[in-house]
């Protein structure tokens, strides 16, 4: 997640004015504690790991959502490009799907919505304005 408190500050703005459900699909979880925010604040995370390299803060961040109550309680999912190798004892609640490959162009899901930060000269949302909707 390249700008967690921008994620969560979203997240909060989206509770306002719907009920609708909000996963957060990210491939950097390198700050655990501001991921950890994100995730309490959200229905749900898919972490994909697209290098051996990021295993290792994918497990501090897996821990430290165990030990917080979070993934109990949400949807945890994750990722695994072909070639990564995942530690024998995997946390619990953590659904995972290994082996995958890239795809290019790939098609967003039938019935989501896939929402964009468009940069402006503020560092927040202030209004449903500054968010660009694409997909479906």
């Amino acid at each position: 997640m390249l700008r967690p408190r921008v994620v969560h500050e979203a997240i909060r703005m989206i509770r306002k004015n719907s009920t609708a459900e909000i996963y957060v699909y990210t491939a950097n979880v390198a700050d655990v504690s501001r991921a950890c925010d994100v995730l309490a604040a959200a229905d749900g995370i898919c972490v994909t790991l697209h290098h051996a390299g990021d295993v290792s803060d994918w497990e501090r961040f897996a821990s430290a959502a165990y030990q917080a109550g979070l993934a109990a309680h949400r949807s945890c999912r994750l990722n695994v490009f072909s070639g990564i190798e995942l530690p024998s004892d995997m946390p619990p609640s953590w659904q995972v799907k290994s082996g995958i490959e890239w795809i290019e162009k790939c098609p967003l899901p039938e019935d989501e919505v896939f929402m964009r930060w468009v940069q402006v000269q503020h560092s927040e949302p202030r209004s449903k304005a500054d968010w660009k909707t694409t997909g479906t």
